[in-house]
């Protein structure tokens, strides 16, 4: 069984679930869900995977870590499930490829709390080199926060309410 993560973050872990779609990700998947619940809880869709995905995912017994089952239907459709799912205003979108940065909510968090027009934030990090590429160079950071007042398919960003609105 995975070790105990450090504890959470306060402020933001009542308010943003991570949401990790996946498929036949069983060679990472491990390092990329301990990864994002050191900071946040963690929603894990399995897309159907047909590879160790599940059962390396059915090894955690954290509360803060929920793994959802379904049929392959491509990323969206896991992610829409993930959405359905979540019971925080937040949802960050983590992809199984991702490295989670300590602190890279923050700032869209910390965005959307004070711009309640605002529905998504969509907000850039560091292009990391292939791990088997020694001579590879990291991209420079890219630090801009786009704010939209409609959905789109990637960002942080707050659940619709019931009434509309995000």
């Amino acid at each position: 069984m995975p070790p105990s993560p450090p504890a959470l973050m306060p402020t933001l872990t009542d308010e943003i679930v991570a949401l990790i779609p996946a498929y036949q990700e069983g060679p990472r998947i491990a390092a990329v869900v301990e990864a994002a619940r050191a900071h946040l809880p963690v929603i894990v869709v399995d897309d159907g995977s047909t590879d160790d995905t599940a059962a390396l995912l059915a090894r955690y017994a954290d509360p803060r870590i929920r793994v959802i089952r379904g049929a392959h239907g491509g990323i969206a459709a896991a992610r829409n499930a993930g959405v359905a799912a979540a019971s925080t205003p937040l949802v960050a979108f983590h992809d199984s490829d991702d490295i989670a940065l300590p602190g890279r909510l923050a700032v869209p968090a910390e965005f959307l709390r004070s711009h309640s027009d605002v529905d998504v934030v969509i907000q850039n990090g560091r292009m990391l080199p292939p791990e088997d590429d020694p001579a590879g160079v990291e991209v420079g950071v890219a630090r801009f926060v786009l704010a939209l007042s409609t959905p789109t398919p990637t960002a942080c960003g707050g659940r619709p309410s019931p009434q509309g609105g995000g």
